[in-house]
Order: C-alpha cells, then sequence, then structure tokens
C-alpha cells in the first residue's frame, strides 16, 4: 500500500468509525458501536472487509506509525470482525494482532495525541 493510499484508507477507517471531523457526532458515542444491526455489520463489511484482510496480513504495523494509524488499525483489527464475522468464531482471530498494535502505539506515547474517543478505542484490545 502505498503512502498516500495509506493516509486515505487510515482517514476513511477514522471518518467512517467516529464519524467527520467537523460533524456534531466526532467525539461522541455511537449507539451502532455496541448493538447487534445487521445492517451496521453488513456496511462494514462491503466497506472494509478488503481492508480487514490486507491489514490482518501485515499492514497494520505499516499503518500504525502515527498516533491515527494506530487507532484506525486497531479499530480494523478489533472492531471491525466483531461486525464483518458476527457469531463466529473469526470474530475474535484479530484480537491478538490488535494488542500487538495498540501496545506499540501506547509505548510509543501515541495514546496521549489522541481525543478521547479515539483513545477509548487504543485500549479496548486489553
Amino acid at each position: 500500500m502505498s503512502t498516500k493510499s495509506q493516509a486515505n484508507t487510515i482517514q476513511s477507517i477514522l471518518t467512517f468509525w467516529f464519524g467527520p471531523p467537523d460533524s456534531p457526532e466526532y467525539g461522541a458515542d455511537r449507539a451502532a458501536w455496541f448493538v447487534k444491526d445487521l445492517q451496521f455489520d453488513a456496511e462494514i463489511k462491503s466497506k472494509f472487509e478488503s481492508v480487514l484482510e490486507t491489514v490482518a496480513g501485515g499492514q497494520g504495523e505499516l499503518m500504525a506509525d502515527c498516533p491515527e494509524g494506530a487507532v484506525a488499525a486497531v479499530v480494523v483489527l478489533d472492531q471491525f470482525p466483531r461486525n464483518i464475522f458476527r457469531d463466529d468464531a473469526r470474530a475474535f482471530a484479530t484480537d491478538d494482532a490488535a494488542r500487538r498494535v495498540a501496545g506499540a502505539a501506547i509505548a510509543q506515547g501515541f495514546d496521549d495525541q489522541l481525543t478521547t474517543e479515539m483513545r477509548r478505542f487504543l485500549y479496548m484490545p486489553f
């Protein structure tokens, strides 16, 4: 993945998950995060299943070279599988990778550079 493509991917993940930075929903809890919503699951699968495959294949560490990239990688590895593979063991297959990315990000102090909501998701794999 090229640097520009990677930056676009990070931004699309963060915008999808947290909302556009200039929107009223940005930085606020979203009900869709923690409820079973098959439409939301289908949207994540449609938009991000190929991203999950790429990130799980080793791109997570490459994306995580900045605070926002680390959060995006963790959301992809820790949250998206729970939606894409709901009620299937594959929902937890990338948990170890999410913990590795999150641990490395925290060790670099990236968590101190994030919004409260993004920090929450960086810590979630633990």
